[in-house]
C-alpha cells in the first residue's frame, strides 16, 4: 500500500540507502500520484544522488500538488463557514418588521 512504500522509502533515504529509497518512493508515487509528500521525498533523494533533472521535475510536481491541496483546503474551509452561517440563520431567523 501507499503508506508502507512511502514510509519505507523515507526511512531508507534517511539511513543513506538512496537506491532502495528511490524504488519504494517511486512505487508510492505510482500508487498515489496526488500525494505531494512523496514527490518532495523523491526530489530530495534525486538531488542527493546528483540527478538534478529528475529532482527539478519532482520538485515542480510537489509545488503544483501542494498548491492544489491548499486551494481545496481553502475552498472546504469557506464552504464550512458558509454552511455554519446558513445553519445559524435557519436556527435564528431575522425578525421581520410588522
Amino acid at each position: 500500500d501507499f503508506q508502507t512504500q512511502y514510509y519505507l522509502g523515507t526511512v531508507l533515504a534517511k539511513t543513506g540507502d538512496k537506491k532502495s529509497a528511490l524504488e519504494y518512493l517511486r512505487n508510492a508515487a505510482q500508487l498515489d500520484p496526488e500525494q505531494p509528500g512523496v514527490h518532495y521525498q523523491l526530489a530530495s533523494v534525486y538531488r542527493a544522488t546528483g540527478d538534478r533533472k529528475a529532482a527539478l521535475e519532482e520538485q515542480q510536481i510537489f509545488r503544483e500538488l501542494s498548491a492544489r491541496h491548499e486551494q481545496k483546503r481553502r475552498a472546504n474551509a469557506l464552504q464550512s463557514a458558509a454552511r455554519l452561517a446558513l445553519e445559524s440563520i435557519d436556527a435564528n431567523p431575522p425578525q421581520t418588521l410588522p
